[in-house]
């Protein structure tokens, strides 16, 4: 699964009667990126940007000034790949104004834009450090498509940062708070947002929030369907949301049918006819496969006993969860076990397919003659005792 980050940053050009009344060092070197600016020379553009900004930090400028130098030169440190420059810049551009106290917002952006230049330069834990920072300014801004879009943006980056990290169950907590400041914008179908929602839906399983997950994973298969995305991803989304929504006590699936309809995003292929392309949908396998007249009987497990839990994962006191599917024979025995997901490590997987391997189900009967299943999925929760 590919994460990306669809920042567009725009750089700051101050008019030139900025260079008026700055120390002599500091105008010459922002006079120099002026004209490599209007050369499009942008790696003479950086050099004179950060000459600039330096000087105003050891020379007498104000700090408002000295602000606007240092955001300039992390826009520029952007776009010729200096990214940890960049963050430098940006943090420091915040923490000026955060002496200041003023302008939430303009700080809550420079907050953004260092943590996306230091998940760049992969430092990840800088990056969720600071998108917190950026979440928490951005959530003292009145409501409105302005806070929506910076919540989204700075919750997308601590997601995909503490992702990276290593713990993909707690980023689905922050994809879910950027899926629901988007929600405020309107529905976006992308590469961040299949992720985001895939991560939400993780997140989720693991609390055993089944409409929830079901909620997500369907999102996810949508829009991974809709963008084309590559490999099993939409298999895999889809086959959770399937499961989850399996789980879901029959009264409360009109409720989930209703928000996936009101999400604005949509089966691929399917137009409006949500109803009969999710939700409703789930099950309707066997029916398709020996159509509505045919008996079906049995099928139900005689033996699932649980996983034994990994040990060096167990002793490390990590946790995971696994999905995976597979097929039933005519004498109830499972067969062609296949790990479709696993987090963190695959050693859950591994364990999820030696349980499979002990489990056993009474043959499943089609106008009683004996008949494979096939295509059965189920999940795995790796859990502590306390």
């Amino acid at each position: 699964m590919r994460f990306l980050i669809g920042f567009m940053t725009s750089v700051i050009l101050a008019s030139a009667a900025l260079a008026q009344g700055l120390p002599q060092d500091v105008a010459d070197a922002y006079r120099g990126y002026e004209a490599a600016v209007d050369a499009e020379n942008w790696a003479d553009a950086a050099y004179h940007s950060e000459r600039a900004w330096r000087a105003a930090e050891t020379g007498d400028v104000d700090a408002a000034t000295t602000t606007l130098l240092a955001a300039n030169y992390g826009e520029v440190a952007l776009i010729v790949g200096n990214n940890a420059g960049a963050a430098e810049a940006y943090e420091r551009a915040a923490e000026i104004m955060g002496r200041r106290h003023e302008d939430v917002e303009t700080r809550a952006n420079y907050l953004r834009m260092a943590a996306q230049a230091y998940y760049l330069a992969q430092d990840f834990a800088r990056a969720h450090r600071l998108s917190e920072d950026a979440t928490n300014g951005y959530e003292r801004l009145p409501q409105g498509e302005t806070r929506a879009a910076g919540l989204y943006q700075s919750n997308l980056l601590s997601a995909f940062s503490v992702m990276n990290e290593g713990d993909s169950i707690r980023a689905g907590r922050f994809a879910r708070e950027a899926m629901e400041a988007l929600s405020e914008i309107g529905p976006v179908a992308n590469n961040d947002t299949a992720s985001l929602t895939f991560l939400a839906g993780l997140a989720e399983t693991f609390r055993n929030n089944a409409e929830e997950a079901g909620y997500y994973f369907s999102l996810s298969g949508y829009i991974n369907e809709t963008i084309g995305s590559e490999g099993r991803t939409a298999e895999i989304a889809n086959a959770w949301a399937s499961y989850a929504r399996g789980n879901i006590p029959a009264r409360d699936r009109p409720d989930l049918i209703r928000r996936l309809q009101e999400s604005g995003y949509e089966p691929a292929g399917c137009g409006t006819a949500l109803l009969s392309c999710s939700a409703e949908a789930d099950g309707q396998g066997v029916v398709s496969r020996f159509g509505p007249d045919a008996v079906i009987e049995g099928g139900t497990p005689l033996r699932r006993s649980p996983p034994e839990y990994p040990e060096d994962a167990e002793r490390a006191g990590v946790e995971g969860i696994a999905l995976v599917m597979f097929d039933v024979e005519t004498d109830g025995s499972v067969s062609n076990g296949e790990v479709l997901y696993a987090v963190p490590h695959p050693v859950f997987g591994e364990a999820a397919l030696e349980a499979l391997e002990r489990w056993e189900y009474s043959p499943m009967l089609v106008d009683g003659v004996p008949t494979r299943r096939e295509n059965i999925y189920t999940q795995f929760a790796f859990e502590l005792s306390n």
